[in-house]
Formats: structure tokens, sequence, C-alpha cells
């Protein structure tokens, strides 16, 4: 049985992988490495609302130029975004 923290980090550092961060692979990482990288990635987040969301955690997609940021293809993960 996998702990739900652990397993949180593992969806959304594969999502961070497939939308191009450059993270370890989840199923190989131990607890140091997802303290020592998340900090570097899950800090990128949206420009639209006072408690913006993670990228990592909502997007399917980076946000585009366009958008300036504030909006991007959100996944079906997490709905907080």
């Amino acid at each position: 049985v996998m702990e739900y923290g652990a397993y949180c980090n593992h969806v959304i550092w594969t999502n961070a992988r497939h939308i191009g961060y450059n993270v370890s692979a989840p199923l190989t990482a131990n607890p140091e490495v997802f303290d020592v990288e998340g900090p570097n990635f899950l800090l990128e987040r949206l420009k639209k609302n006072v408690w913006p969301p993670s990228i990592p955690m909502v997007c399917a997609k980076k946000p585009t130029s366009e958008s300036g940021g504030e909006y991007c293809e959100q996944n079906y993960l997490f709905n907080d975004g």
C-alpha cells in the first residue's frame, strides 16, 4: 500500500515530466528527491488568482505566452486550478 502523499508526488512528478520539467523519474525517486526537487518547480504558478495553483499540479501543458501565464490547458488530476 502506498502512502497518499507519496502517491500524489508520483502523479505530480509524472505530469511534470510529461509537460517538460526536468525532474527525476518518480518510480525511482525517494522522499529526499521529492524534498529537493519539489521547490524547484512546484513554486512555478499560474498568475491569475490570489492563491494561484502550481502549474505541474493542474496543467496538462505549460501556459502559452499569449495567456501571460494566467491560463493553461488543465488536466483532470487536481481540481484546484
